[in-house]
């Protein structure tokens, strides 16, 4: 039989809205045991609704002092577990619910970094062949993803995609999270769970409360907010986003090919430009010396392309040679290179040389 003097302390709390979360820890902090708890509060789910008593609550309130521990201390009591009903009504995220939400968060990040891809691609910008800025946009998109991760679950407790399917992220205790364990699990807790083959991640199907390394780590769990209520509205559209982003995936990885097949084809092009620069500045330069017998004074103004440069053009002292020089778009250490000699009527066409034979004394293509 239950524990009346228990019976009424608990039935006084529950009537003044504390939840049972808070009323089973005060109670086992100061000594009482499990079962007499257990016992009680089965009692009370079991017996029928009566009409609250304001004199029965008084003395309820009398009772209640006398019968706990001498060392008792007032419950310090959270507003974050007085959310919850009781301990029976937590319902973790499984793994399954998890992965539709992280995919649901890998569009909402894929979309925003292929936009990204796209305006750097279209700008034409000559950063884009820099190795440092490539590991550079790399380590940005790592810290856009964090920073979304991070400010999202300190602010709204859930991604986008987990507030799709309707769960959150909450510390054991069922309490908010703060920011140096956010900070733990999104950054050490998931580095971790990641380089390790994403066993880390695996772990949540196995874990008695769904929890991955990184939640260990950081002592988070993943819950439902509201146990009641499935969400399937929303679990039936983060699915439909989780199937179709293997399609995204590959339209995101054609699109990188397209955006690097245009900017190849964009500097070949720009190549050609540069030889006909060149050939057409050379068929001038004959016309000049046919005229002067010497190509002293030959000048070219002819527009360049914007990849390149302007021509190098050397002329020998004694007039009677000349070598015009463009840069490739391609190859920065690649030359375009023509020359011509009055004396031996030799005309070279259009060669490539590197960039180190360039020199003010070159007056040919060797």
């Amino acid at each position: 039989m239950a524990n009346q003097e228990l019976l009424t302390y608990i039935k006084q709390q529950l009537t003044n809205g504390v939840s049972r979360v808070e009323i089973e820890t005060a109670l086992l902090q100061n000594d009482w045991s499990k079962a007499d708890v257990d016992e009680v509060f089965l009692t009370i789910q079991s017996a029928p609704a009566a009409p609250r008593n304001t004199e029965s609550v008084s003395s309820a309130d009398n009772q209640a002092n006398s019968m706990q521990p001498s060392n008792a201390q007032p419950a310090n009591f959270t507003q974050a577990t007085q959310e919850q009903t009781n301990s029976q009504a937590i319902k973790y995220a499984g793994f399954w619910i998890r992965w539709v939400a992280m995919a649901v968060d890998g569009i909402v990040l894929g979309t925003v970094f292929f936009l990204l891809s796209l305006l750097i691609g279209f700008s034409g910008s000559e950063l884009i062949k820099n190795e440092v800025f490539v590991y550079s946009l790399n380590f940005m998109s790592f810290i856009i993803t964090w920073i979304y991760y991070s400010v999202m679950t300190y602010y709204k407790g859930a991604t986008l995609g987990k507030m799709l399917v309707g769960i959150e992220v909450r510390s054991e205790n069922l309490g908010r999270l703060s920011l140096g364990k956010i900070i733990l699990r999104e950054t050490i807790g998931k580095i971790i769970s990641y380089t390790i083959l994403f066993i880390g991640y695996i772990m949540v199907a196995f874990t008695k409360k769904k929890q991955g390394l990184h939640d260990k780590i950081a002592n988070t769990v993943v819950v439902y907010k509201d146990p009641h209520k499935e969400g399937r509205a929303g679990l039936i559209v983060g699915i439909i986003l989780a199937a179709i982003l293997p399609t995204i995936a590959i339209l995101g990885i054609l699109s990188s090919v397209i955006l690097a097949s245009l900017n190849s084809a964009r500097e070949k092009s720009g190549d050609a430009m540069v030889k006909s620069t060149i050939a057409s500045s050379m068929i001038e330069a004959v016309i000049h010396a046919d005229l002067n017998s010497n190509y002293y004074g030959f000048v070219s103004n002819r527009q360049m392309a914007d990849c390149s440069e302007p021509l190098t053009i050397n002329i020998s002292p004694n007039g009677n040679r000349i070598a015009i020089f463009g840069k490739s778009c391609v190859d920065e250490n690649t030359y375009f290179c023509s020359y011509d000699d009055l004396t031996k009527n030799t005309h070279v066409p259009i060669r490539e040389i590197q960039s180190t034979h360039v020199t003010k004394d070159k007056f040919d293509c060797e």
